[in-house]
């Protein structure tokens, strides 16, 4: 296998859960991979992701005083949530990291197109324009 080849490859070691894509991967490659992925991940039947801010012990005492904000699942819904608010105002929105589009997908499966930007290694979003099918 040449090194060309290999680098060809990689993007095959994406997973639909990883952080962030391959360095080598063209957006051609992307595209197989996100075909991929649509068949693989299940729409859920919410319109969005579940997560509210917490108030309550920091750390199981309240020796350490309370922890009053948001956390870093409540954090990531709100950026799930407003991305798919600005995709469904017919806005285009990024992702940078591969779970990110898995969890779009989830939400948005039919509609959620992308376009992979290798020289940036982010995603360009945007919704078709047919109406969601219930």
């Amino acid at each position: 296998m040449t090194i060309q080849e290999l680098k060809d490859t990689m993007y095959v070691y994406t997973s639909p859960g990883s952080a962030a894509p391959s360095v080598h991967m063209t957006d051609a490659q992307w595209q197989q991979k996100f075909r991929l992925m649509k068949q693989t991940v299940r729409p859920s039947g919410q319109k969005r992701m579940s997560g509210s801010y917490t108030s309550g012990p920091a750390y199981g005492g309240s020796l350490c005083g309370t922890y009053d904000g948001a956390t870093n699942w409540q954090t990531y819904a709100m950026y799930i949530n407003d991305t798919l608010s600005q995709l469904r105002a017919q806005e285009t929105a990024y992702a940078w990291f591969t779970y990110q589009i898995r969890d779009l997908l989830s939400y948005e499966h039919d509609r959620l197109c992308s376009r992979y930007c290798p020289q940036d290694r982010m995603w360009v979003l945007w919704l078709e324009d047919r109406p969601r099918q219930s």
